[in-house]
């Protein structure tokens, strides 16, 4: 327990850091360019600390107590070497999922969000093991290799998701291939397009107050009357992205 609080403090330093790095840039950026202080930017300071450091402790806690039981056999002789960068990908991973699943239940997110952000987690992990795993047999300072070649891996990873989701989604949308469930094939027609081929469309009651307008007084103008031929509108719909994995018409 000892061991697993001290890495757990460890890692709510580091998280507390790198939340709070790029807003203190921020706002000492916006102090130069205007000559003041914003105080909405000292509030999100002081949450992305609270927020960060609450988090790395918890995590942090975690992976080490699992570590340390592994390591001394509690939990088999099969998992004494198992690599404890491992399971703090895994522990980081889990409780992602557990918070991103908490979030669907409560209607904050949606299941094709969860998904997504659960593939991008997966992926950007596996590539960040993998090149922490690679700088540290070049760097062979301690910790600090593998946190280089993890870091740079993230980014390598975030980008790589990024390029390969955009052509998998456009597969999506010419074929209208599911994805094995993570996409959302949508094919309800749009509303307004409901309204222009003639169709009722419900909507809900709503409220009208009566508001109060002064009387006023206008000029009588003349107005000529104005000839408009006929025409034939033609509406062209198209497959296209309407949300987060989620492919539907638009115009």
């Amino acid at each position: 327990m000892k061991q697993a609080l001290k890495a757990g403090l460890n890692a709510a330093t580091i998280s507390i850091v790198l939340r709070t790095a790029p807003e203190i840039i921020n706002a000492i950026k916006y102090l130069i360019e205007n000559g003041e202080v914003d105080e909405e930017q000292f509030k999100k300071i002081g949450f992305a600390a609270l927020k960060g450091g609450s988090e790395g402790f918890v995590r942090g806690t975690v992976s080490a107590a699992i570590t340390t039981a592994c390591k001394s056999g509690v939990l088999g002789a099969a998992l004494k070497s198992v690599d404890p960068t491992v399971i703090g990908a895994v522990t980081v991973l889990v409780m992602d999922t557990v918070k991103n699943s908490y979030k669907v239940a409560t209607g904050k997110m949606t299941r094709y969000e969860m998904s997504n952000e659960l593939m991008r987690t997966m992926f950007t992990t596996t590539c960040s093991l993998a090149l922490g795993a690679t700088s540290q047999a070049f760097i062979e300072v301690p910790v600090v290799g593998y946190m280089i070649g993890s870091f740079v891996g993230s980014l390598v990873g975030s980008f790589t998701y990024s390029v390969a989701y955009k052509p998998a989604i456009s597969f999506c949308v010419d074929t209208g291939f599911t994805l094995f469930g993570l996409v959302n094939q949508d094919y309800v027609l749009p509303e307004d397009v409901i309204r222009e081929i003639g169709i009722d469309v419900f909507d809900y009651e709503q409220l009208e107050y009566d508001k109060f307008k002064p009387e006023g007084f206008q000029f009588s103008t003349f107005t000529p009357d104005k000839f408009e031929p006929e025409k034939i509108d033609m509406t062209f719909l198209r497959r296209g992205v309407i949300g987060i994995n989620e492919i539907g018409f638009i115009e």
